[in-house]
């Protein structure tokens, strides 16, 4: 039995959405003992001191998987509506995807991906924070914990995330797929390093190399002129909130006025703030 062509296209859709958002949980769950063991081992750092109140942890993540799926279903629906025709004509196999690996072209996505996402993210969040009533009945839910931590990666209300994130991975599709064709590689691995660069932005530690180890990718990205310390400076945009809009390269944010480094003498290693927090429970006060 044949089935219509628009039903399998949509059937892809939601098996791209269902495997980069499970990704996207897997990786939270990893970052999180991963940051952990460097904390603890004194080899990144850690804001000293709450400043607010947590109100999510991994209870969110099924929010977060909501989320990011909704974020996805555009820019996973172009890409299916490109590759099922193919694939019907030629095979999975025969040519309708090239599964070639060019270390070039995936360098070229890493970075295609990254400036389309971070370019229409900057315009939208900035929208988002600088209009009081979309900031009062849309962003202002992400900004409810601070310190920032993992779990409130993709916590948001539906329509900010498709906003915001869903036309620049959109783009990035259609430039990929005329510029390097259907090329498997050129295609996942910018999409999961994306996920996880995202990740990393809110697991509020001290930039560090180390954090990156599950990511090779993100060291490209890193190498680049303007690219922030993104860990560090986007919980700043937490703490500040009209600050450091853009998530990943700083220059939209220095053009625009709004960059602003992150406070390094606020982080501290482990056994500062364990020591601070015994302090604290003995009522001993301390400056930070």
């Amino acid at each position: 039995m044949a089935y219509p062509q628009y039903l399998i296209v949509l059937a892809v859709t939601a098996g791209l959405d269902l495997f980069f958002s499970t990704f996207s949980i897997l990786h939270m769950l990893l970052l999180e003992q991963w940051t952990n063991y460097l904390y603890f081992t004194k080899k990144v750092l850690k804001r000293r001191s709450s400043i607010g109140k947590m109100t999510s942890t991994r209870r969110a993540l099924l929010d977060n998987f909501g989320d990011l799926a909704c974020t996805l279903v555009a820019p996973m629906f172009t890409l299916s509506r490109h590759l099922v025709p193919a694939i019907q004509r030629r095979g999975l196999y025969n040519g309708a995807i090239d599964y070639t690996f060019h270390p070039v072209h995936v360098a070229l996505s890493v970075i295609g991906i990254y400036l389309c996402f971070d370019v229409w993210y900057y315009i939208v969040h900035r929208m988002l924070h600088e209009n009081p009533f979309l900031y009062r009945t849309v962003h202002k839910v992400h900004h409810e914990d601070v310190p920032v931590h993992v779990f409130i990666t993709f916590k948001g209300k539906y329509i900010e995330n498709i906003l915001a994130a869903s036309p620049g991975l959109t783009l990035w599709v259609i430039a990929t797929l005329r510029l390097a064709g259907p090329n498997f590689w050129a295609l996942l691995l910018p999409a999961l390093t994306l996920i996880m660069e995202f990740n990393t932005a809110h697991s509020g530690f001290l930039d560090h190399p180390l954090l990156y180890a599950m990511s090779p990718l993100q060291y490209v990205v890193k190498a680049l002129p303007t690219a922030r310390p993104i860990a560090e400076e986007h919980e700043v945009h937490h703490l500040r909130v009209k600050k450091n809009y853009a998530p990943v390269f700083s220059f939209l944010d220095r053009l625009g006025g709004t960059h602003a480094p992150a406070d390094l003498g606020k982080f501290a290693t482990a056994d500062v703030i364990e020591n601070m927090h015994d302090d604290a429970k003995q009522g001993v006060k301390k400056e930070e």
